[in-house]
């Protein structure tokens, strides 16, 4: 009998350890890395907690003007800053995806500094190119909808859910079809919010403030 307890005890601070490293491997920052500098303008913002931990952990980028430094909490998510935040969200290695082609007709409007990360994105198939003319593009500039942002984050989560709390949103109709199932799995896993008015404003460009929540909602739910 103390022989299986002591096995049990073992397997379970085992299962303890594991899901503590999966926690820390999910946004651990990268080796050598120098703590980010704190914003100086999210003391408004209704997500001023989350932006703090993301940009502490080295996930969400700012930008650096004289001696302050800046998040633009309301400022709109582009395709390019999703795809970096996204990759350092997973401790993506880019390295690891520096012979890999991008063959897009765009990639000059690519910043250098992200590019390894527009790599290491497409190359684990996190996010898609778009044709135009038959020609395939990043559209980099261009900003990210909340629910593109949904369907990218919630084809990541394995979750089965079985509520309905997307039936409470007003404007669900208004989402894109091939959306929809992704939608409503971050809704029902409450990772995506709806407003006071009761929708959900899935063609609404996600912020930087909506898309730190997302973010930290992901990170403290168990289902991803």
């Amino acid at each position: 009998m103390k022989k299986n307890l002591s096995l049990f005890a073992i397997v379970i601070s085992c299962s303890l350890m594991l899901a503590v490293c999966t926690v820390f491997i999910l946004v651990s920052p990268h080796k050598d890395s120098v703590a980010p500098s704190l914003p100086c303008d999210i003391s408004e913002s209704f997500a001023e907690n989350e932006i703090k931990q993301l940009v502490s952990l080295g996930v969400l980028g700012t930008q650096k003007s004289g001696d302050d430094v800046f998040f633009l909490p309301t400022s709109d998510v582009t395709r390019e800053y999703f795809a970096c935040s996204i990759v350092r969200f997973f401790s993506i290695n880019v390295e690891d995806y520096a012979s890999f082609e991008l063959n897009i007709a765009d990639q000059a409007n690519i910043s250098k500094e992200n590019l390894p990360f527009i790599r290491a994105c497409l190359a684990n198939g996190l996010m898609e190119t778009v044709t135009l003319e038959e020609k395939e593009y990043f559209l980099p500039n261009t900003p990210i909808s909340r629910e593109e942002a949904a369907n990218i984050i919630g084809s990541l989560s394995t979750a089965i859910i079985a509520t309905t709390r997307a039936d409470g949103f007003s404007d669900m109709e208004t989402a894109e079809e091939n959306y929809i199932n992704n939608l409503t799995k971050l809704i029902d896993l409450q990772v995506l919010i709806g407003y006071p008015d009761g929708t959900i404003k899935p063609k609404n460009t996600l912020t930087r403030e909506e898309f730190a929540v997302m973010l930290w909602r992901v990170l403290q739910n168990e289902s991803f």
